[in-house]
C-alpha cells in the first residue's frame, strides 16, 4: 500500500515550519514526530488529487503531504482552534498556501459525499467512543470517491502490553494535561475498523507500524469499491 513519489515523506520537515509557534506547541509537535510513525502514514497517501486530513491536530501530516508533492490539494480540519492557528502559521512559513489549507470545524461537521480522492485519519477515533467512531468511519468513507483511499492510523489491540501502556498515557494526555481535545479514551482498534470497511464492500488491509515503538501503532488502508453504496 506504500505510494512512492518524487519527494520522500518527512514529517520533521513539517515540524521545522513551527519555528514561530509557542514553545508548548513546538514541544508537542516534536513529541508527535518522535512517538508516532507519521512518515509511514504519509507514504500510504497517493501523492495526487484532493486529500482530507480529518482531525489533523497541528497539521503535521497535511504539511508533509504538501511538501512532498506539488500536485496535491490538502484540506486539514480539526475542532481545536488554537492548533488550526498554529497550522496556518506553518503553512505561511513553508509557502504552501496554494495546496494546503486548514480550518476549524465543529464536532458535528461531516465531509461532503465523494469529495476527496483520499481521506486520512490519524489517532482520532479513540476519542469519539465506539458508536460515534463507527458512524465517523462510514461518513469518512462516504467522502471518498469510487476507487479512492481511506487511511486510518489507530492502535492495534495487540500486543496487549503495548495497548495497556497506550491507554494509560492517553488518559493522562486527555484528562490531566489537556494536550488533546476529548472527554474520553475508548480505543477503536484497527481490527474493528478493517472489519467494518470490508463489511461495506471495501478492500482493507492492516499494516503493523509498532517496530521500535512502545505503542501498538497500526495502519488500515482501505480502497473504495468502484461503485460505492452508502
Amino acid at each position: 500500500h506504500v505510494v512512492s513519489s518524487g519527494r520522500p515523506a518527512n514529517v520533521w520537515a513539517s515540524q521545522a515550519l513551527f519555528v514561530d509557534a509557542p514553545a508548548r506547541d513546538r514541544l508537542h509537535v516534536a513529541a508527535r514526530c518522535l512517538s508516532a510513525p507519521l512518515d509511514a502514514v504519509v507514504r500510504s497517501v497517493p501523492p495526487d488529487g484532493r486529500i482530507l486530513d480529518f482531525g489533523c491536530g497541528h497539521g503535521l501530516i497535511s504539511l508533509a503531504l504538501g511538501l512532498r508533492a506539488p500536485t496535491c490539494d490538502v484540506e486539514g480540519v480539526d475542532v481545536d482552534e488554537h492548533k488550526m492557528w498554529c497550522a496556518q502559521q506553518a503553512v505561511a512559513q513553508g509557502g504552501l498556501g496554494e495546496r494546503v489549507r486548514f480550518r476549524t470545524i465543529t464536532p458535528k461537521w461531516k465531509p461532503r459525499t465523494a469529495a476527496y480522492d483520499s481521506v486520512v485519519v490519524c489517532d482520532v477515533l479513540y476519542l469519539l467512543g465506539h458508536q460515534t467512531a463507527r458512524l465517523m468511519v462510514r461518513d469518512l468513507g462516504a467522502a471518498v470517491r469510487p476507487g479512492g483511499r481511506l487511511i486510518i492510523k489507530e492502535m492495534s489491540e495487540v500486543p496487549r502490553w503495548k495497548n495497556r501502556l497506550d491507554r494509560s498515557q492517553e488518559h493522562l494526555a486527555v484528562r490531566t494535561l489537556g494536550y488533546t481535545v476529548g472527554d474520553r479514551v475508548e480505543p477503536f482498534g484497527v481490527e474493528r475498523i478493517a472489519h467494518q470497511l470490508r463489511s461495506d464492500g471495501w478492500s482493507a488491509g492492516i499494516q503493523r507500524l509498532d517496530r521500535h515503538y512502545p505503542h501498538p501503532h497500526a495502519l488500515v488502508v482501505g480502497t473504495a469499491p468502484d461503485k460505492l453504496v452508502h
